[in-house]
């Protein structure tokens, strides 16, 4: 079990550093990996494109270093998996939440109030997807 831990730690840890390459230097598949590359151009145009990929990028640094962490600190046995995944799960949940507050703050375009609400529902949703395992791990 634990070999398992650890080789998902260092593969996600992995895969979040290639996805912050490939959008820190807009390698060509970069649109695709931020969500943009089905948008009309002209809805691409009131985006914030160099500054929403930045940040993007820099969330998926931070990522794949929380990735990484665990993976150290599982392999020399300072960290348990009973409390690594709890961490882990913490971190997405602060990576995604950064990655909708991204896109909200650079995107102006203008969205029908049914497609807004509908949004802030899925992010309700996947917060407490996230948080009601950790509130049953603490308690």
């Amino acid at each position: 079990m634990s070999m398992i831990v650890l080789l998902l730690c260092a593969f996600c840890g992995l895969m979040a550093f290639i996805m912050a390459i490939i959008l820190q230097f807009s390698i060509p598949s970069w649109l695709f990996f931020a969500g943009l590359s089905r948008m009309k151009t002209e809805d691409l145009a009131n985006i914030e494109v160099p500054r929403l990929r930045r940040r993007l990028s820099i969330l998926m640094y931070l990522l794949s270093a929380f990735f990484f962490t665990g993976a150290i600190l599982f392999y020399i046995k300072n960290i348990s998996y009973m409390l690594l995944l709890p961490l882990l799960q913490g971190a997405v949940l602060l990576v995604f939440n950064g990655f909708w507050f991204c896109y909200r703050r650079f995107d102006h375009n203008r969205y029908p109030s049914r497609v807004l609400r509908a949004a802030f529902i899925f992010w309700v949703c996947a917060n407490l997807f996230f948080l009601l395992p950790l509130v049953f791990y603490i308690f």
